[in-house]
């Protein structure tokens, strides 16, 4: 039996047509997902250690079991958007330090929220006593911001800094108020 070099590059040509997944179909297209139903009114979500909820222009407010809540109001967001919020590692920035103290436990929101133009979202936390040697103008939030991204050997690093916001004390909640959230860490805080 002769093997021709025509029988060869035919040979040849099939091979690289399968092997190139040669076909008359068409590749499959992807489609963003579609926003979540906007809410019919404003959304009242409760949850344990995280609460996720579709949040539209009515606002509303999602409230773990710790007692942390974060109230949105009417017409902070333009649109329907999928909010969690959750407990979040605690920092070692708060610990072993004289002059700053936790409040709670770290909680992460996200996604990244902004809030409209003369509108702010509310976070606040019930606490029992503020400790020793801390007055109530002590009281803040903490919220970590990104200082800058650095590309590391493994994966990309992000480091951050804490920004303090003043909160206020009464009727045994610390309550602190903020156009953007952006979706790292807040805690609330006494520092002097």
């Amino acid at each position: 039996m002769r093997f021709s070099i025509s029988h060869a590059f035919v040979a040849l040509s099939l091979a690289s047509a399968i092997g190139c997944g040669a076909s008359n179909a068409e590749a499959p297209t992807t489609h963003a997902a579609p926003p979540p139903p906007a809410p019919s009114g404003p959304v009242h979500a409760r949850g344990g250690g995280d609460v996720t909820a579709v949040v539209g222009e009515a606002g509303g407010d999602l409230t773990l079991s710790n007692g942390l809540t974060l109230e949105i109001p009417a017409g902070a967001l333009s649109e329907p958007v999928e909010i969690t919020m959750r407990v979040a590692t605690d920092s070692a920035a708060f610990r072993n330090r004289e002059d700053e103290q936790a409040i709670g436990q770290s909680v992460r929101i996200t996604p990244d929220l902004t809030a409209a133009t003369g509108k702010s979202f509310s976070l606040s936390v019930p606490f029992t006593s503020l400790p020793n040697g801390f007055a109530e103008a002590d009281a803040a939030l903490a919220i970590e911001r990104p200082v800058h991204e650095r590309e590391g050997v493994m994966d990309s690093l992000v480091s951050t800094r804490w920004d303090h916001i003043q909160a206020t004390t009464a009727g045994g909640h610390m309550r602190a108020q903020t156009d953007r959230l952006e979706g790292f860490r807040i805690q609330f805080v006494v520092s002097r």
